[in-house]
């Protein structure tokens, strides 16, 4: 078994605004999938952008990030922004966490920072940010600031 490691990533939705059944559907695959594969972690809709965290094992996020998001037709330019070894999972209670656009308006006077330590596990929320968290909150702060659309 390969250690824990870390994806995170970054795309645009073909669709100008995804409706709530589309995302339902891709959260109720990715958690029925994720969880074949012991994979973790969160999946951010805001603005017609995702930002996705994965981790797990490392020949298991690869290969989903490879071969399935990737490839998913329902998004365009991914841009990897980290990947590493981690030495524990942030979003062990999640095989895919969600927030989305009612969420993060609803949250928009709260720091990102206070967002990330509501949805983290126990562990990660008394261990150093792992350095795909670090970039989540980054890249999200962006998102919130720079819409693409």
């Amino acid at each position: 078994m390969s250690p824990l490691f870390e994806i995170l990533y970054k795309s645009e939705s073909v669709s100008p605004n995804v409706v709530s059944v589309e995302l339902e559907n891709i959260l109720k695959i990715s958690r029925l999938n994720n969880s074949k594969r012991n994979i973790t972690g969160m999946l951010m809709y805001f603005r017609g952008e995702f930002i996705q965290i994965l981790e797990g094992d490392e020949d298991q996020v690869s290969k989903v990030f490879s071969t399935v998001i990737k490839n998913d037709p329902r998004h365009s330019n991914v841009r990897l922004i980290a990947e590493g070894p981690i030495a524990h999972r942030s979003f062990s209670d999640w095989s895919m966490g969600f927030v989305g656009d009612e969420a993060i308006q609803s949250r928009v006077s709260v720091s990102t920072s206070a967002l990330m330590m509501d949805l983290l596990s126990q562990e990660a929320k008394s261990s150093p940010q792992t350095p795909g968290v670090t970039h989540f909150v980054k890249t999200y702060n962006q998102m919130r600031r720079f819409p693409i659309r």
